[in-house]
């Protein structure tokens, strides 16, 4: 994909995850239910690091971005009952916006880098140890680079809604959070720019199919 059509690409997704905050910001259900998958995702991602066997690896930078992860999942989970005090406790799929396809999308992610790293000839005398963790390095970069454009993006439009709901502590922290990883992706692939491209390029059209999925049940039934 050239980096022409990616960008117009992006600029497309960008335009229409904009329609669809702005009809979900004001309306009650539809806001409740999307903040809601943003702590699914947000819990989802906690989860992953958690159940990621780093072995040496593990240090102070993996554990804060787990427990931070964790915190934005509580963090959204109580700007659910701030909105409505009976607000659904759990994860059921039909109390999250496009709960399913938000769901996939994050599978969909977690295994094409797997299989990028782990089917790599260039690889293959890398222990599971290091493996696991370019899969953590990857797959956090550009999953804090989608957050680092849906975020700001969601925060502009609560404040046009003149919603009190803020989020600028989370969007540092996931800034954070992608410096943490861009330090260290070249210490462990010496040709993580090219990789990083390729990932980005997946990434997008999966995030894609997501975003049109919103757009269906958001626009096309408001």
């Amino acid at each position: 994909m050239t980096t022409l059509l990616s960008n117009k690409l992006q600029e497309t997704t960008v335009q229409t995850l904009q329609k669809v905050l702005q009809t979900v910001v004001p309306n009650t259900q539809l806001h409740l239910k999307w903040l809601n998958t943003l702590s699914y995702l947000e819990h989802c991602g906690s989860r992953k690091i958690h159940r990621t066997d780093f072995g040496r690896y593990l240090n102070a930078t993996i554990l804060t971005h787990m427990a931070e992860e964790a915190r934005h999942a509580l963090y959204y989970k109580r700007l659910t009952y701030r909105i409505d005090a009976k607000a659904p406790n759990d994860y059921r799929f039909e109390n999250m916006l496009c709960g399913f396809s938000g769901y996939r999308y994050f599978q969909s992610l977690d295994s094409m880098v797997q299989k990028t790293i782990h089917q790599n000839q260039k690889f293959n005398e890398l222990d599971r140890l290091t493996k696991n963790l370019l899969c953590y390095l990857y797959v956090t970069t550009v999953i804090e680079e989608r957050a680092m454009i849906i975020f700001p993006l969601y925060n502009k439009v609560l404040k046009e809604s003149g919603s009190t709901i803020r989020i600028d502590g989370i969007i540092k922290e996931e800034e954070k959070h992608l410096n943490d990883m861009e330090s260290m992706l070249p210490n462990y692939d010496t040709e993580w720019q090219s990789r990083l491209i390729e990932i980005r390029n997946n990434e997008s059209s999966l995030f894609q199919v997501f975003v049109d999925s919103l757009y269906r049940t958001v626009i096309f039934n408001s």
